[in-house]
């Protein structure tokens, strides 16, 4: 999917994942620790939710949930595709920044962080 244009996601956007199907913009919104969800045909932001702080980074998974990294609590987190509840939370003993996926054998989309292409 090629998206052109701009949308107006939160504060201190710091993570994309373009994820689901129907495809959805997923942005993670650092400092607040909310994610955006942006229609990507539309560029409408239709909701945006607290979830944790520290938000650094999203990543789809083949279940179609979503696993952000939460820098202030030590945590990954997974969530529920579109409601963004927490179904999941793994406690680190280290504060995580990226999340890596190997052996996908589904995928929907492709994930972004800061700068390009994971």
């Amino acid at each position: 999917m090629e998206i052109d244009g701009r949308a107006a996601a939160g504060p201190d956007a710091h993570a994309v994942a373009l994820a689901g199907n129907p495809p959805l913009l997923y942005v993670g919104n650092r400092s607040p620790g909310t994610v955006s969800v942006i229609d990507p045909v539309t560029l409408e932001v239709t909701t945006t939710r607290f979830v944790a702080p520290m938000l650094t980074h999203l990543v789809e998974v083949p279940d179609r949930s979503l696993l952000a990294s939460a820098g202030s609590t030590r945590e990954v987190l997974r969530l529920a595709p579109r409601s963004l509840s927490i179904l999941h939370r793994t406690p680190l003993p280290f504060q995580p920044h990226q999340i890596a996926v190997s052996g996908l054998t589904e995928t929907s989309g492709s994930n972004t962080h800061e700068g390009g292409p994971r």
